[in-house]
């Protein structure tokens, strides 16, 4: 018969709760809340640098491409976090 062949409900793991696993934890939250603080400093610095290259203050910045990639990095986050958070 068909329940004869149906898995017991006991058999496979019941779904975790929606949103219990995406909840952000404590820490999560701190690093949410500081991260538009982060991103709008990296902006500036990145903005820094690039009026120095254009101005020709510098011809070279060793600082812009690791400031650019830590930016992308903290938008990445700040993203994945707010998502979290409101999901």
């Amino acid at each position: 018969s068909a329940a004869a062949s149906a898995p017991p409900p006991a058999a496979s793991a019941p779904p975790p709760a929606p949103g219990a696993r995406d909840r952000l934890s404590y820490k999560e939250k701190r690093e949410l809340a500081g991260l538009p603080d982060r991103i709008e400093a990296l902006e500036r610095e990145i903005a820094a640098i690039e009026a120095d290259l254009v101005a020709g203050r510098i011809y070279a910045s060793e600082r812009l491409a690791p400031a650019q990639a830590e930016l992308e990095t903290a938008v990445d986050r700040w993203a994945e976090l707010s998502e979290r958070e409101g999901g």
